[in-house]
């Protein structure tokens, strides 16, 4: 028996067939009047009970034919409002009964039902642009043979539109997938890949084959595996994540991405996969890196700056305030420089101070920090050096400066204290620097650091 479109079983189909049946062929007739009306009693009691369940399938409309396809029985739920009198429609033929747009196909399964087989059709009206399914099958006597056809169909208009809805949904989000400008991925729970992108395609320099094959440890920079293990570990806990990390291309260069992960849940919210979505951002980060290169540096000579002094000065200091002083100051000016200028023009004077800047680069280690204050004037941290260390190196930048020729430099060096702040020590290197220039230039003054504070 056919499964009347998960609306009723065909155990319901075939007592409500039988208890039909027996009315009509007047089964149940007993030999004694008390017998027969008991029997007729129960009939009429069965037949009540299965034409109430008949009368309240949702949807669904039940229908009993002889095999000369009149009528024994219609019931239904929605009968009513569709101004149908199911009884008043017993003993009719089917055509009389039917709608002319589902007759012909109402009359192919009632022909399958004869030829003892089921079968259904779907079909949508047109007159009231209803989706219906039909389904028929036949009704067997005690010894096998067809005795009448069932028929069940069922208005399932809602649930079409909402399976178009469905996969309206589903195909558009495969083109916003497939189209995005930045990479996506479905990951399934068992960090398999399902699918990919052309865009993530692109930005990995791999197909979607080898992503497929290819261990995400295998994709991540190895820098960036403790930050990636971070960020997958807030995923798991917040059901979502974002970060910024470096991958590594087919061809073996970094690429700096966004990268955006989201838990995808059912309606009983267990996983089902996991949305990354992936944005190239080097040349952002490149970028990034750049202004704050030059944030940081002299656009001139590619030095420190100000600001990058300031900064290495104030991380010198508090490291001293932590572990204990040490190291020592060097303020540079160089002398006669605004002769130059006057004399030879501004790129003659440039020129001069990317000489000077490049010797002082090439003559200090390369722990040693030097920075452009700013005009002709320059500054360098030797950050672990003592005062004997830091009289020698001032006396070689000297003899240095001298030797570019042209000009000669004033240098002003002071030892590391207990900084109030990181200005303190530039400003006694500034005025170390002023009185090695008034006592004749060309030479670098010492000046003291300031009391160390004891126990």
């Amino acid at each position: 028996m056919i499964s009347v479109l998960n609306a009723c079983t065909p155990a319901l189909l075939a007592l409500a067939a039988a208890t039909a049946w027996a009315v009509r062929r007047g089964n149940g007739q007993a030999e004694d009047g008390t017998a027969r009306r008991a029997a007729e009693a129960a009939l009429r009691d069965s037949e009540r009970r299965h034409r109430i369940a008949l009368q309240h399938l949702p949807g669904a409309t039940v229908g009993l034919y002889d095999l000369d396809l009149r009528c024994l029985l219609l019931e239904g739920a929605h009968l009513q409002s569709a101004g149908i009198d199911g009884a008043a429609m017993v003993g009719r033929h089917v055509s009389e009964i039917v709608p002319a747009d589902l007759l012909a196909a109402t009359q192919h399964i009632l022909a399958s039902a004869l030829a003892g087989d089921e079968d259904s059709v779907e079909t949508l009206l047109a007159a009231s642009g209803q989706t219906v399914v039909a389904q028929s099958a036949p009704v067997r006597a005690p010894d096998g043979s067809i005795e009448g056809i069932v028929v069940v169909s069922r208005d399932v208009t809602e649930q079409r539109l909402a399976e178009r809805a469905g996969r309206e949904a589903e195909r558009r989000f495969e083109i916003a997938f497939d189209r995005a400008p930045i990479g996506m991925a479905l990951i399934g729970v068992d960090a398999s890949v399902e699918r990919v992108n052309a865009a993530l395609a692109a930005i990995t320099g791999r197909s979607a084959a080898e992503l497929s094959a290819l261990r995400h440890e295998e994709l991540l920079h190895p820098d960036d595996e403790e930050l990636a293990a971070e960020a997958f570990a807030s995923l798991l806990a917040d059901d979502g994540m974002a970060t910024e990390l470096r991958i590594v291309h087919a061809d073996g260069h970094p690429v700096w991405v966004a990268l955006r992960a989201t838990i995808v849940r059912d309606e009983e919210g267990t996983p089902v996969h996991v949305l990354v979505q992936v944005q190239d951002i080097t040349e952002r980060r490149s970028l990034e890196d750049r202004l704050r290169h030059l944030a940081d540096h002299d656009a001139l000579t590619g030095l420190l700056n100000r600001r990058g002094i300031d900064r290495a000065l104030s991380q010198h200091v508090a490291r001293g305030r932590r572990y204990g002083a040490e190291g020592a100051l060097l303020v540079l000016d160089l002398d006669g420089f605004k002769a130059v200028n006057d004399s030879l023009g501004h790129a003659a004077g440039d020129e001069l101070i990317v000489t000077c800047a490049l010797a002082l680069k090439n003559r200090l280690r390369e722990t040693d920090i030097l920075a452009r204050l700013g005009g002709d004037e320059f500054a360098v941290l030797l950050p672990a050096e003592g005062e004997a260390e830091a009289h020698l190196v001032a006396e070689k930048i000297v003899a240095l400066i001298r030797e570019v020729g042209g000009v000669t430099v004033s240098v002003g060096v002071t030892p590391f204290g207990d900084e109030p702040t990181p200005t303190s020590a530039l400003d006694r290197a500034d005025m170390a620097m002023y009185a090695a220039k008034q006592a004749g230039r060309d030479r670098y003054e010492f000046t003291p650091g300031p009391l160390r504070a004891t126990a």
